[in-house]
């Protein structure tokens, strides 16, 4: 969603990041203020089963907890989106168990288990409500978080998340017509995207499509690679058509 380099458009997506995170910070009165040093302090949480979370912290202000996506991913692609603000706020990152520098026997990992991880690092952190700041599959976390500890959250921040399932819905205690009005609005925001993305790779002479590197032998023996265009589909993920370009480069060794 974010990314932050030195133009107009990134100054206005981190003042405007900067300004909901302050928002939900000072709403129900403040919280632990946590002045660490900017480079940031590794440590581990030790779950109450001794499975042990990675954990980094950098920053000084009201605290934040960045909920990374996957199922499966890592905190460290989120690390630049936030440091920008790491005058402001106090952010705390950590790889959920399972993950790249915490793992779990895969019979521990379960939604509850990581909503127990989340209240336990809460507690560990000396906070006594959340402000969650949650990254694709990372928003499921802060959705279920939410409906098993309502009191113990003071505000989340979604980026790029994924759409709570229904029973989700009911566990927050959303409306039926506005999970009717949510889902509308999910699938006309998508048929904008796709129609964007088609007319932009359209004025290049490109059609959307998945990018596949494929192995091809070369005389010498080394591999060349070739790309192979599959699902129509798949270039959503892309956060912006014009960068489509970027998939064509070849794998690293």
């Amino acid at each position: 969603m974010i990314a932050f380099q030195p133009s107009v458009r990134a100054w206005r997506a981190a003042t405007l990041l900067a300004s909901t995170l302050a928002a939900c910070a000072t709403s129900g009165g403040r919280g632990t203020v946590t002045p660490v040093p900017s480079r940031g302090e590794e440590w581990d949480y030790v779950a109450d089963d001794g499975i042990r979370n990675y954990v980094i912290e950098f920053g000084r202000g009201d605290t934040v907890v960045v909920l990374h996506g996957g199922w499966g991913g890592e905190h460290s692609g989120l690390i630049e989106a936030v440091r920008p603000l790491s005058d402001r706020f106090h952010f705390v990152l950590y790889d959920q168990r399972g993950s790249l520098r915490s793992p779990a026997p895969d019979s521990t990992i379960t939604i509850r288990r990581l909503v127990r991880d989340l209240d336990g690092l809460r507690k560990q952190l000396g906070q006594e409500r959340l402000v969650l700041l949650g990254h694709s599959m990372g928003a499921a976390l802060a959705y279920a978080y939410l409906a098993e500890h309502p009191r113990r959250v003071r505000g989340m921040v979604l980026f790029a998340p994924v759409r709570p399932t229904d029973d989700a819905f009911r566990d927050l205690g959303v409306p039926p017509s506005d999970t009717v009005r949510l889902g509308s609005l999910r699938r006309a925001l998508g048929t904008r995207q796709d129609a964007r993305r088609v007319a932009t790779l359209a004025t290049e002479g490109r059609r959307p499509g998945r990018h596949e590197w494929l192995p091809r032998p070369r005389a010498d023996g080394t591999l060349a690679h070739r790309v192979r265009c599959a699902d129509a589909r798949q270039d959503r993920a892309l956060a912006r058509a014009t960068r489509w370009a970027a998939l064509l480069r070849p794998p690293r060794g």
